[in-house]
């Protein structure tokens, strides 16, 4: 990694989950196979380190290729979520969770650690609160972030890579499509699934952080 940066969080609790040093490193790699470029980008490998932790450890990795950029989890599926959701053959208790970028998207250090706060945020939710997330789930985006980039909720999006950590088990990565709140109220009262297949169909870069986009609202 070529940079580090540092987030004090939150108190330490006494029951930890973190991955081996092993372990870590698979992920590590893995992440930088999947969503890296080989270090073509000057951000790329730019490591968050979490130095005070409750529940689980995040680290936050920014990377990318010449498609998207990313802003990935490593740590939070070190512990399974006491409750899981069943997808087709596929179960999903344990989840790294991350943010997509366009590749022409300019971070300063600002947005870099704001963006990594909001994931490391994030991960501790399902633990915290006794729940569980999986495609279809929405969670509130912190002030910082409505303010910074103008959306007010993120929409969990479908796993789009999975890999299976030894002494582990499989660790399904998703990333959050950010949503305005409109969006959202009409999830609750119809379907944020039916509003992902829907969208998908006519906003392929729905998942962007950085780009602003027309609300969807979907027609009956």
């Amino acid at each position: 990694m070529k940079q580090e940066k540092k987030i004090i969080n939150s108190i330490c609790n006494n029951v930890l989950h973190q991955y081996s040093p092993s372990q870590m490193n698979d992920v590590m790699d893995f992440i930088e196979d999947k969503f890296g470029g080989g270090g073509k980008r000057p951000d790329d490998g730019w490591l968050v380190h979490e130095t005070k932790s409750e529940y689980i450890h995040t680290d936050v990795v920014i990377t990318g290729n010449e498609d998207y950029q990313h802003i990935v989890t490593c740590g939070m599926g070190a512990r399974q979520m006491n409750n899981w959701m069943i997808m087709i053959d596929e179960e999903l208790k344990r989840l790294e969770i991350l943010f997509v970028l366009s590749p022409k998207c300019k971070l300063t250090d600002k947005d870099k650690m704001l963006l990594s706060c909001e994931l490391t945020r994030i991960t501790k939710y399902p633990f915290a609160n006794d729940t569980f997330f999986g495609p279809g789930h929405t969670i509130n985006a912190s002030k910082e972030f409505t303010e910074r980039f103008g959306y007010d909720y993120f929409l969990f999006y479908f796993p789009v890579e999975k890999i299976n950590v030894y002494g582990v088990g499989d660790v399904h990565f998703i990333p959050l499509v950010p949503i305005y709140k409109e969006e959202r109220e009409w999830m609750v009262n119809n379907n944020s699934i039916e509003w992902l297949y829907e969208t998908i169909e006519t906003n392929d870069e729905i998942v962007l952080i950085d780009k602003q986009r027309e609300k969807f609202i979907p027609t009956k």
